[in-house]
């Protein structure tokens, strides 16, 4: 008598263990898909949508900006402000605030020249950048301010759609009138000196 062979002698498989099988390959590619929004997700909460960095080797490009374009609606309001508003500001201190929108709005209060940097903290050019104006600040302080706009800190969202802010790293150097300039990109140690030196000549 012949014996069965190993083909015959495997036991079949029940509808229901396959029904099972394939429950479990559709659970495991939903907790993959859900892993990779939550991925996505957490990338696009890190920056403001929009926003874009700026290329390494791309030329700093360079825009004048008045008092009558507003970086984040500071000089709007500190131009607002009456003679009597000001002569109790006079009177009363007025220490230096920790929220970048209020940091703009108080040197646009006292005509202090500034330097406003719009950066990541994850970008290269944007940590480039931020390293270089650490090492000369001390050179310029306290004369020039110089205030941190963080843009993937989601309170500064608002402050950076106000700023017209769309690629990182941007400077914005601005004369204590109010007026000043935007330069986007990061920029040589040489490029930086001149425009806080013009801040600090009134140029």
């Amino acid at each position: 008598m012949a014996r069965p062979s190993a083909k015959a002698r495997k036991p079949r498989q029940s509808r229901k263990s396959r029904q099972a099988s394939r429950l479990h390959w559709v659970w495991g590619l939903l907790v993959l898909v859900a892993a990779g929004l939550i991925l996505v997700l957490k990338y696009c909460s890190s920056q403001p949508l929009g926003l874009q960095v700026a290329d390494e080797a791309a030329f700093v490009t360079s825009e004048t900006v008045g008092p009558s374009q507003p970086i984040a609606g500071a000089q709007a309001e500190a131009k607002a402000t009456s003679a009597s508003d000001q002569a109790t500001a006079a009177q009363t201190p007025d220490p230096f605030p920790k929220t970048p929108a209020e940091q703009i709005d108080w040197v646009m209060r006292h005509n202090r020249p500034s330097m406003i940097l719009f950066h990541s903290t994850n970008c290269i050019p944007c940590k480039k950048m931020e390293r270089l104006v650490a090492e000369v600040r001390g050179d310029y302080q306290p004369n020039l301010v110089f205030i941190d706009v963080i843009t993937n800190d989601r309170a500064n969202w608002p402050l950076i759609q106000q700023a017209g802010v769309r690629t990182i790293p941007t400077s914005y150097f601005v004369h204590a009138s109010g007026a000043g300039k935007r330069l986007v990109g990061a920029m040589s140690e040489e490029a930086l000196r001149v425009e806080l030196s013009a801040l600090l000549g009134g140029e």
